[in-house]
């Protein structure tokens, strides 16, 4: 019943709201899915560092959602101007069909897509689909008159998937507008959903509506809940994220039976977060493949998968400042091609920590790779160093493990003031042309087998 009740369901729900805002007829957009793989050869790639990992300070704090206000550095709307890579990387599939010549924003809103296979379980994708719903003049949530610029969307995808086992629906709407119609259209939609408890809508339909806490992730975001009746009488509860990431909006739609499981919603909106942070951070680093930067971003862990009560803190491209490591080594140097490279960052308690990492960098090919790992392991080879603020490092003895094709495992020790002793290590694990960066930063001494079974629940993660 939830298969068929969900279409309809999201035509007042997701649509009525602020997914669609937007003219243009329907469409078929590609979606991946296939998990990332070992990155092909390609000489297109552009040399750039690639990162290690960051030290977290003993005094970071939690990352808050921005403010909508700022707008990027870029022209606020201004769509990218050159075009997706032409080489393509190998896990990418043959499309069923393909976007319109240029038509960037909608391959980028491709990539951006969940997969079942990031969903795992028994989750199925039923449909994909662009909706044309411009011409609706039908209220939306709370009875609400649709969002006024929804017309101006540069890009719009919608994916429908089913559980039988949960038994749950899954709706994922993904829309793009130029930068300031997306805030506006991100404060229509939390305006919308707080302006009523109940309603009932033209067909006589009755929905009740709840506030849930806000969830960190992306730019802003916001979460509700409806509870409605089936047309049988069957109590039906549907639970929505709402995500702002720069010019791109996420909207994650859970339906299922009163009661009934939502746990796996947070970890899904993790993930769905975390690809769409890649495609909208491309336009930074456009040396780096979106592709890649999407399928990476679904490789991250979530907080469901990483066992202590740890906290998304945000989604990162790691920067200059954050390669420099151990022992005072530069950046990798430019003979490191990256194809992409993107981080999580957590912590437990946000003043006091810990702090954790995971990084995975898709390099090249194998050999690339490889020489990285050299790099990292004659870099990190030194007894102790002074940073370039003169915070003072000792490097203590630890194992290698035995993961992946190749793994080393360093550990730094800081004596903090006002804090106390400080260690951080880093694991670096490659398999085939991928490395994938666990740090883990805490006050006193660090449980070594934590730390490696973080990185094999990353690596199985990758399918590695």
């Amino acid at each position: 019943m939830l298969k068929t009740l969900a279409p309809a369901f999201v035509a007042m729900l997701i649509a009525g709201m602020l997914a669609a805002c937007g003219g243009g007829g329907a469409d078929s957009t590609p979606t991946q899915e296939t998990a990332l793989a070992q990155p092909a050869t390609s000489t297109t790639a552009t040399s750039e560092p690639t990162a290690t990992a960051t030290v977290p300070a003993a005094t970071a704090t939690a990352t808050e959602p921005a403010s909508p206000t700022p707008a990027p550095t870029r022209t606020p709307g201004a769509a990218p101007t050159r075009l997706i890579p032409t080489a393509t990387p190998t896990p990418t599939p043959t499309p069923t069909a393909t976007p319109e010549p240029g038509d960037e924003v909608a391959q980028l809103l491709g990539f951006a897509a969940l997969t079942a296979d990031d969903l795992g379980g028994d989750w199925a994708l039923d449909s994909t689909e662009v909706p044309d719903l411009v011409g609706d003049e039908s209220t939306a949530i709370c009875g609400q008159p649709r969002f006024v610029d929804r017309a101006t969307r540069t890009g719009r995808l919608q994916l429908d998937f089913s559980s039988d086992l949960l038994p749950a629906a899954l709706i994922q709407d993904l829309v793009a507008f130029p930068y300031t119609t997306t805030v506006e259209a991100m404060n229509y939609a939390r305006d919308s959903v707080g302006a009523c408890a109940e309603w009932t809508d033209e067909e006589g339909a009755y929905f009740q509506i709840n506030p849930l806490e806000d969830p960190v992730l992306g730019d802003e975001s916001f979460a509700f809940t409806i509870a409605f009746d089936a047309p049988d009488g069957t109590p039906i509860e549907s639970y929505s994220i709402v995500v702002r990431e720069d010019e791109y909006l996420l909207t994650l739609t859970y339906i299922t039976f009163a009661g009934g499981d939502i746990s796996p919603l947070l970890g899904i909106a993790q993930t769905a977060t975390a690809k769409m942070f890649g495609i909208s951070e491309w336009f930074f680093y456009d040396h780096l493949d979106p592709s890649f930067l999407a399928q990476s971003g679904a490789h991250l862990l979530t907080t469901l998968e990483i066992l202590g009560g740890w906290t998304l803190d945000e989604y990162a491209i790691p920067s200059a400042e954050d390669r420099y490591g151990f022992c005072n080594a530069d950046a990798f140097p430019d003979v490191f091609v990256a194809r992409s490279e993107i981080a999580a960052r957590y912590h437990i308690d946000p003043d006091n920590g810990p702090f954790l990492t995971h990084t995975i960098v898709a390099l090249e090919n194998a050999e690339a790779a490889t020489v990285a790992m050299s790099f990292i392991r004659e870099t990190t080879a030194c007894a102790e160093w002074n940073d370039d603020i003169g915070d003072y490092y000792r490097v203590a003895d630890r194992p290698d493990s035995a993961l992946g094709d190749e793994a080393i495992a360093v550990i730094a020790q800081n004596e903090a003031v006002n804090f106390g002793t400080v260690q951080i290590e880093f694991m670096f694990v490659r398999t085939g042309s991928l490395i994938t960066v666990i740090l883990l930063a805490q006050l006193g001494q660090i449980d070594h087998a934590q730390v490696e079974d973080i990185a094999r629940v990353a690596l199985a993660k990758l399918g590695r």
